[in-house]
């Protein structure tokens, strides 16, 4: 039976018949050829079916930014909610002025009462009056009061 060779054998006798049979000898660290001899391709680029050099880009006058239409902030807006595995739930709504508040269940927002706080939206009651609302919507204005 045939002894196999050890690893240190097998790995040396590979890297003596690499310097050995490699025509060009070791292999040397890999070098960039300088930048001149990109023109070239730079002149007539490959993939151009005109195989020629992009016109140069021309500066224009610069011009006013476009005006975005602002979004009327007609109230307070629902815009997050965030609910962990034990049920506890925080929801975050964005004021009329642009500011943001973080609320619970029980805090009081526009006169309305927070009931629930679901993935799906906000509980409120004010009375007996109930509304939802869904995340991204609006709460809803106070529900007029009867005359007495």
């Amino acid at each position: 039976m045939k002894r196999p060779m050890p690893r240190r054998s097998v790995a040396r006798v590979a890297a003596l018949a690499l310097l050995v049979l490699s025509p060009y000898g070791p292999a040397t660290a890999f070098e960039l050829p300088p930048r001149d001899a990109f023109d070239a391709m730079v002149q007539r680029p490959l993939f151009f079916p005109s195989r020629r050099a992009a016109p140069p880009m021309v500066e224009a006058a610069p011009t006013a930014p476009p005006t975005l239409a602002t979004i009327p902030a007609e109230g307070t807006r629902l815009i997050g909610v965030a609910v962990d595995r034990q049920g506890r739930a925080i929801a975050v709504l964005r004021m009329a002025a642009g500011s943001e508040r973080r609320v619970a269940v029980g805090d009081q927002v526009q006169g309305w009462t927070i009931d629930t706080i679901g993935r799906a939206g906000l509980g409120l009651s004010v009375a007996d009056q109930r509304a939802a609302v869904p995340v991204l919507g609006m709460v809803p204005p106070l529900p007029d009061k009867p005359p007495n």
